[in-house]
């Protein structure tokens, strides 16, 4: 349910962004010596990848070899800050540890991702908001009869996506 409120009525299918959920796990959970676990869904029956744009990633936090991702899992698990290699994760742990000296303040993580949280949403609801206006305005034109190709010119929106409204609410 990750994509369910992403589409407007009426969108295709094909108007998803692909979507990444990875799992940066402290153990190797699938037990098969890998670094990296991309997870690929798969038709049974046929064996063909069923390609819908979504993906899952596990990420062993177990390796902590010299690659570019293992020294990302060591600098993710690390307690010593002067220890981390990535500058930008040195620095917030850094900060992190200076505010409670020398303990990561978890509160502080947990406001900094909800006041990201809170200004993505933020501008998701503003745009979401546009586009219901926008859906209203076309809605209320059709019942008023006017030409689709003049709400189209007024809704800055080509004329099959008028048309589309039109028929998701079953006035064209």
């Amino acid at each position: 349910m990750l994509d369910a409120n992403i589409l407007n009525r009426g969108e295709d299918f094909d108007e998803l962004l692909e979507t990444y959920v990875i799992f940066i796990t402290e153990r190797d959970v699938l037990k098969k010596g890998l670094p990296i676990y991309p997870i690929n869904r798969r038709i049974d029956g046929t064996g063909d990848i069923f390609d819908d744009g979504t993906h899952i990633i596990y990420v062993n936090g177990e390796n902590r070899d010299e690659t570019p991702l293992g020294l990302l899992m060591r600098d993710f698990f690390s307690r010593d800050a002067n220890q981390m290699n990535e500058s930008v994760l040195k620095k917030r742990m850094k900060r992190f540890k200076d505010m409670n000296k020398g303990g990561v303040t978890v509160s502080a993580v947990m406001q900094d991702i909800y006041d990201l949280a809170r200004v993505e949403g933020r501008e998701a609801g503003l745009e979401e908001g546009r586009a219901e206006v926008i859906a209203e305005m076309i809605i209320n034109m059709i019942k008023l009869n006017q030409p689709v190709e003049f709400i189209a010119k007024v809704a800055n929106m080509p004329v099959e996506a008028i048309i589309a409204i039109g028929k998701a609410h079953a006035l064209l």
